[in-house]
């Protein structure tokens, strides 16, 4: 055992150090219960109190001076005394660094000599027309139109539209779905929805009727061709060659009057069956003898190379004066004479140049124009 004194060892049965001579006593087992066990009366003594360790790091013991009266076999070293371990500090976790964000790709530059991207040829006429021109709404309070149609769209509608005319009973059908594709590409600046609800078979027999006249009057015009090549006299032929002339010109009179009236009275099935989201109805208020007058002037205008251009807006301002509305509004067209003849002559000439392939195109960019070029003016204006 140790000396509580100066840390000496000692025998077990020792009871007193045998370097400082002070009285020792067993010491109670770490491992039991802290209080030491009692000892018998006779031997007892007052314990002395234990020796507190130093927090941090291992204490040396003082060693006692060596006395000459102390046995060699004695004279040992104290064993030093550690201080209990302290808990391990828990250590901040490190915080990962954020990578910096990469900017987005920039669009790669073509580097020269490069092959560059070709377009597909049937769609560079289509980029370089616009998708629809800004709507113009006119005086204040008015409203704009916009079309919204496409080349290839007028394409296949138009096509339809022609393999139905061509059996002459289907023109109407073909009317009906080429109105029901303009109308639902038609918007306008208020966001009124545009709908057509008419059907082929309301007027299926006015397309037959009024194309009889012409259909005989260019019978008739063949005659003269086809007496020719008929052995006949002379005399003969001229008197058949003269007969049919006079004949077509009889009879196109009727055709042309019969024409104006088929315009009439489509155009009237046309206006009456569409369905504005607004609940506005219309209706075509133009006679015949009106639109005969403006076709006859039409038709002469033409002679003056450049005359029919201002003749067509008149005549589309007078189709627009007729169309009477439930509300009171009016329909005003924009353009003008001048405008009209650079964008046909520029028609002309891309239709020719191109074969006539690129007319539906062309087409939908005169369309998108006059829409654009269109306004609804309230009652109040």
């Amino acid at each position: 055992m140790f000396c509580t004194q100066c840390g000496k060892a000692n025998p077990d049965d020792a009871r007193f150090c045998a370097s400082c001579g002070r009285e020792v006593q067993p010491a109670a087992p770490v491992a039991a219960s802290p209080v030491p066990p009692a000892t018998p009366a006779s031997r007892s003594t007052p314990a002395a109190p234990p020796v507190a360790a130093p927090a941090q790091g291992p204490v040396a013991s003082p060693q006692p001076e060596a006395s000459a009266q102390t046995p060699a076999m004695l004279r040992e070293e104290v064993p030093p005394v550690y201080a209990p371990a302290q808990p391990p500090v828990a250590q901040p976790t490190p915080v990962s660094p954020v990578p910096p964000q990469q900017p987005p790709p920039q669009a790669r530059t073509p580097q020269p000599g490069a092959p560059q991207p070709v377009a597909a040829p049937g769609y560079a006429l289509a980029a370089a027309l616009p998708a629809a021109y800004p709507a113009y709404a006119g005086p204040p309070g008015g409203v704009g139109f916009s079309f919204w149609g496409t080349g290839w769209q007028a394409l296949g509608w138009g096509l339809l539209n022609y393999l139905l005319a061509a059996t002459w009973f289907g023109t109407a059908w073909g009317l009906e779905y080429l109105y029901k594709w303009f109308f639902s590409k038609l918007r306008l600046s208020d966001n009124t929805t545009v709908q057509f609800a008419g059907s082929g078979g309301q007027v299926w027999w006015v397309p037959v009727v009024g194309m009889l006249p012409l259909m005989l009057a260019n019978l008739v015009s063949a005659l003269p061709s086809i007496a020719q090549q008929l052995p006949l006299e002379a005399e003969i032929q001229r008197i058949l060659l003269t007969s049919g002339t006079i004949a077509m010109a009889v009879l196109m009179v009727p055709g042309v009057i019969a024409m104006c009236w088929v315009v009439v009275r489509m155009t009237r099935w046309a206006l009456e069956n569409l369905v504005l989201g607004c609940g506005t109805r219309l209706t075509f208020t133009g006679t015949l003898w009106q639109c005969l007058g403006w076709t006859l002037l039409l038709w002469l205008s033409v002679y003056s190379i450049i005359g029919w251009a201002w003749v067509m807006v008149a005549m589309i301002k007078w189709l627009f004066r007729n169309t009477a509305s439930s509300g009171g509004h009016q329909l005003v067209f924009h353009g003008t004479g001048g405008e009209v003849l650079w964008r046909y002559l520029v028609v002309g000439l891309v239709v020719g140049v191109t074969l006539g392939i690129a007319a539906p195109w062309m087409a939908v960019w005169l369309v998108k124009w006059a829409a654009s070029r269109t306004s609804v003016l309230t009652a109040a204006r």
